[in-house]
């Protein structure tokens, strides 16, 4: 009977109990030596295990899908979180919008001359396209981080609208969406540089 008892938990010589599973534990214990919960870390450990005994292989397989599922998902979040533009993904769109304005303003320029008209200024031309051309890529960076706000939250979406809010919740997770707002800046500031330079030549 005594045996029973102490089974049970109910033995003087008992100490302390598994906060987890209430088996039985001595009083300098850490780690339960029936269901593997660690004291001081809150955590199980399920390595000393037997399937089949301890526990059973589908309580196994379900833990392990668990885990893998977390495990899954912090990678995505990781990929996601790294994901930015490069330093060298923003040259070559800067490459192509000076190639392409330069032939614009060269295929404008040829088009007079067969015309005869001489009131063309090509360097006012070009400064505009340009300008143009980075004004666009900025405006295309702002929706993006207002797409991402509104896939937050609907205020977040409507408050990435003003520039005071845009930059804190650009802040927030700078991570993944630094790259976006940096293209914004700098080429909005581009184009108002060109804008500006067009009305002066």
């Amino acid at each position: 009977m005594n045996d029973l008892f102490d089974e049970e938990g109910f033995g003087t010589n008992i100490a302390a109990v598994c906060p987890s599973c209430g088996a039985a534990m001595g009083a300098d214990a850490i780690l339960c030596t029936k269901c593997g919960f660690n004291k001081t870390t809150g955590e199980s450990v399920r390595g000393h295990l037997t399937p089949g005994v301890d526990i059973s292989t589908g309580t196994l397989a379900l833990q392990k899908a668990a885990e893998d599922m977390r495990r899954a998902d912090k990678m995505q979040k990781d990929m996601t979180e790294r994901a930015g533009m490069p330093w060298w993904m923003l040259g070559l769109i800067l490459f192509i919008l000076c190639s392409a304005t330069g032939l614009a303003v060269m295929a404008v320029m040829s088009a007079n001359r067969t015309t005869g008209q001489d009131n063309f200024n090509p360097m006012q031309t070009f400064l505009q396209l340009a300008g143009s051309a980075c004004a666009l890529v900025a405006f295309g960076a702002l929706v993006k981080l207002i797409v991402e706000g509104f896939k937050e939250d609907k205020k977040v979406g409507f408050l990435c609208c003003t520039i005071v809010y845009l930059i804190y919740f650009v802040f927030q997770k700078p991570k993944s969406r630094i790259g976006a707002f940096l293209v914004m800046v700098i080429l909005g500031g581009i184009a108002g540089a060109l804008f500006a330079k067009s009305q002066q030549v």
